[in-house]
């Protein structure tokens, strides 16, 4: 459980990226996260040495379980409003039941807080704490980088003006939003003054629903002058291959043999910046710890080491 809801926070821009090793081939939801087991050994030990029986860790366990109890009646009244269009009223006559129930457990195991009862809590907090802290740090991260950027379509149409030397095979370069020219493509037009016969632009978007259907998955969209673009959409319970991605687009006319592509991906080397108040600031602190420790694009992507180009850039956050 631990496992798939990590790789969930992963797709839905909760976490930073985390090794997901797949441990079988018939089952996709059957994982294994390296970072989560470590982290759960942490705990377990963590928790025997405070607690030391079973006993006096009674009062942390009641207050995770009558949690839990609240909160899953909390998302069941969301899911009744949103996704089973239940009216407000008989939403809330069925989950107002539940909930006075559940109160009633929740306080009673408040008079456990000092006896083990934070143990949990503040397991839960520095977990939220990380969580918001990621998700608000890549949106501000995003903002800052897309502010100003090229369209497609000017890019393109500038490339046409200018003729830059083309090379043979295929450069995929990825960007978070497809209407614009990701800042790489940029640097590497810069620098090495070349571009490759076929370039692709993928944009891999993580959907808020389980699983995405295979004929709704990818999009290929031609552009001009060699250029493409490809969706590729992913529920928060898959996680997104590129090699497969680019089987389909082969499949589909853009033909490149694996030694003749070339990924190109972006390195973000966070620059401190004392902007911002004394808790925003702290959070920055975390925020770059997090992001330097996140598992590399070309592992978590499954893109093959030999064939990937990293350009990086310095960003004032």
């Amino acid at each position: 459980g631990a496992f798939s809801l990590t790789q969930q926070c992963v797709q839905l821009g909760y976490s930073p990226r985390v090794t997901i090793v797949h441990t079988s081939k018939s089952e996709a939801g059957q994982i294994y996260v390296p970072e989560v087991n470590a982290a759960l050994a942490i705990g377990c030990i963590a928790a025997v040495l405070i607690f030391k029986s079973s006993t006096a860790l009674g009062a942390a366990y009641g207050i995770a379980v009558t949690g839990t109890f609240i909160m899953t009646n909390i998302l069941l009244f969301v899911v009744a409003r949103t996704w089973w269009n239940w009216s407000l009223l008989k939403a809330v006559v069925l989950t107002g039941f539940f909930m006075i129930v559940d109160f009633a457990f929740f306080g009673a195991n408040i008079l456990k807080i000092p006896q083990g009862g934070w143990f949990p809590l503040v397991i839960a907090g520095l977990i939220f704490t990380g969580m918001t802290t990621w998700a608000r740090g890549r949106a501000l991260l995003v903002e800052k980088q897309s502010t100003g950027g090229l369209t497609m379509e000017e890019f393109i149409e500038s490339i046409s003006r200018k003729q830059p030397a083309r090379v043979s095979g295929l450069a995929v370069f990825l960007a978070r939003d497809p209407s614009k020219v990701p800042s790489v493509l940029l640097h590497h037009l810069k620098h090495n003054k070349v571009l490759h016969q076929k370039v692709v632009i993928l944009s891999i978007l993580s959907e808020e629903v389980p699983t995405v259907p295979d004929e709704e998955r990818i999009k290929i969209e031609p552009l001009r002058d060699g250029f493409y673009r490809i969706l590729a959409r992913y529920g928060f319970m898959e996680t997104p291959k590129i090699p497969d991605i680019m089987k389909h687009a082969s499949a589909s006319g853009i033909h490149a043999s694996k030694a003749e592509t070339t990924y190109y991906l972006g390195r973000e080397e966070l620059i401190p910046s004392n902007e911002g108040t004394i808790v925003w600031r702290w959070r920055k602190k975390l925020f770059r710890f997090m992001s330097r420790n996140a598992t590399s694009p070309t592992k978590y992507f499954g893109l093959p080491p030999n064939r990937v180009v990293e350009l990086g850039a310095q960003i004032e956050f």
